[in-house]
């Protein structure tokens, strides 16, 4: 390829410049065709034979993501393993040297490995020990972690999870490399307290992890203890995200450390089961300087803290928040002045004076909104296109036929076809989306997510919807969404098939990213197998940015 081919191909690319290209079971085939600017791959539940492709074609990428790589370590045998070889650390070292950005061990077996290989090149770690149940050496655990910190120099993210002398651990993390990220699971008040007051660490100079701009929590009950240790050794926390196990109930002394603590914090994010208003009121008083705001619970029992606090916001994130009360919402939408990003999921209940509002504080001031419509009816998506929505994700239920006795229709072999309801609400829904001409970043379908990997978010599995994407479910609506630059079609993938990627060639102009191509269900039927080998065998012909996961324009 020439210089300027490639040098217009990294610029039309852009996308797939920073974002790794997702890998599930069987779609390690195309790996060679991916393009240059292409820089990682994330592999996830992979054997082992698909490991070693893995490493046979990558030698080219600067990161490899494998994750739960080592789950079953202790079940593989080296005649079976091309990737590991337990008598010899040779191939795990290049494979070492070829991520550099992540590895994770979970039984003390994983770790020895990891340490005899020699890998000096890490950069991301991720400690996941049983957190009951089996027996752990801890001090062969800090011992190991300690060997990996002092050989892998770069190393500046690491995940922490189980019942660990957390006090050596964080002595180990102070005398290394400056750790940026920090994920610390907390199981009871593992951290116990230091000797020292925290007045005596008010310096931030003497402070165990003065780098340390990220840090990810997940505190029980009972654990003030370990988190305020923690807290109190950071000097330059830019964002903490908070995973609460059991209800919020820190004593009136802790709470004001707390306030201390994270006060110039600039983004927060909650997550829990149920928050209630005096709790939510809480936390939000927290972070004084806190600009950008998430709260992810299923149940959140009044939307008024944020109301009364929505001139200081600039960025707000709603996530599985099922009960947002309609005076409340308004009241917010008023005294928003300030926020240039909405992300509410769902948003169920807006009506057309919440649309006024956000059409008058977001579009005249070049704002942008992120909608999740979680209904049947697609109603929001008939305001939607009243502002500038440029990012969309769509869930809804797929109903299937039934027969008299309740049991499904769907034989082995058939396609799950459609109720001729669900057919209406298909329809009605896709000639809204065409209507939404700002629209760049899309996604269809219902989404599951797992436990997270290295307290970054992972999703991964599949739920089907109502929602079809092909050729024979009349795709012509969409054609209006002209400036769609990423479609996110993982959750209903067993639909793409060759047709339908001519569609998208010919139909969507700007069109760079399309994610879960060719992806199918672990237990896919006959025919979606088949749909699935007319779109594999169309990114054949299509050699030009062309990976499972991954379709670039030409």
């Amino acid at each position: 390829m020439s210089s300027s081919s490639s040098s217009s191909t990294t610029a039309q690319g852009a996308v797939a410049a920073v974002r790794p290209v997702r890998f599930l079971p069987e779609s390690l085939g195309p790996l060679a065709l991916l393009p240059s600017e292409v820089h990682g791959i994330i592999a996830n539940h992979l054997s082992t034979p698909d490991l070693a492709s893995c490493v046979r074609v990558s030698h080219g990428f600067r990161n490899i993501w494998i994750h739960y790589m080592f789950r079953d370590m202790r079940l593989i045998e080296p005649r079976q393993s091309e990737l590991f070889q337990l008598n010899s650390t040779t191939t795990f070292k290049r494979h070492c040297r070829l991520t550099r950005s992540f590895v994770s061990f979970r039984l003390m077996e994983d770790g020895a490995i990891l340490r005899d290989s020699g890998c000096t090149s890490l950069r991301r770690l991720d400690l996941r020990l049983p957190l009951e149940g089996e027996v752990v050496d801890v001090r062969a655990v800090v011992e190991l972690l300690g060997d990996v910190l002092r050989t892998n120099s770069r190393l500046n993210h690491v995940a922490c999870t189980g019942r660990l002398d957390w006090t050596a651990v964080l002595d180990l993390l102070s005398s290394s490399n400056p750790i940026s990220y920090l994920y610390f699971n907390f199981v009871g008040a593992d951290l116990a307290e230091v000797s020292s007051p925290p007045g005596a660490q008010s310096s931030a100079m003497t402070r165990k992890l003065p780098a340390l701009k990220k840090l990810s929590l997940v505190s029980f009950p009972g654990s003030s203890s370990g988190y305020l240790v923690l807290l109190r050794e950071c000097s330059r926390l830019e964002t903490v995200r908070w995973k609460l196990v059991g209800a919020w109930a820190p004593s009136d002394k802790v709470k004001e450390e707390l306030s201390e603590l994270l006060k110039n914090v600039r983004s927060l994010s909650w997550e829990g089961m149920e928050i209630d208003e005096e709790a939510l009121g809480e936390m939000l008083a927290l972070g004084t300087e806190t600009k950008r705001v998430t709260i992810s619970a299923p149940i959140v029992r009044s939307f008024a803290p944020i109301a009364n606090r929505a001139a200081s916001f600039k960025s707000l994130t709603l996530r599985g928040v099922l009960s947002l009360f309609s005076s409340e919402l308004q009241r917010f939408l008023e005294n928003a002045t300030t926020l240039e990003k909405l992300c509410a999921l769902p948003l169920r209940i807006v009506e057309k004076r919440h649309v006024r509002l956000l059409a008058r504080n977001f579009h005249d001031r070049g704002g942008t909104v992120d909608l999740v419509l979680d209904g049947v009816d697609g109603s929001g998506l008939r305001w939607g296109c009243a502002m500038t929505l440029t990012r969309l994700e769509v869930l809804i239920e797929r109903r299937y036929p039934t027969r008299v006795d309740g049991t499904s229709a769907v034989t082995e072999g058939q396609s799950m076809p459609l109720s001729a309801e669900c057919w209406l609400e298909h329809q009605m829904v896709y000639e809204q989306l065409g209507q939404l001409v700002n629209l760049r970043h899309l996604r269809l379908g219902q989404m599951m997510a797992p436990r997270s990997v290295g307290g970054e978010e992972e999703r991964g599995g599949y739920q089907t919807n109502c929602l079809l994407f092909s050729v024979e479910s009349e795709l012509g609506p969409l054609h209006g969404m002209r400036a769609i630059q990423t479609l996110d079609v993982r959750w209903i993938a067993h639909e793409i098939g060759r047709p339908e990627l001519d569609w998208m060639h010919n139909n969507l102009p700007k069109l760079r990213v399309v994610v879960g191509v060719a992806d199918t269900p672990p237990h896919a039927d006959r025919l979606w197998r088949h749909r699935s080998a007319g779109a594999k065998a169309w990114m054949d012909e299509h050699p030009r940015g062309v990976g499972r996961d991954h379709y670039e324009q030409q």
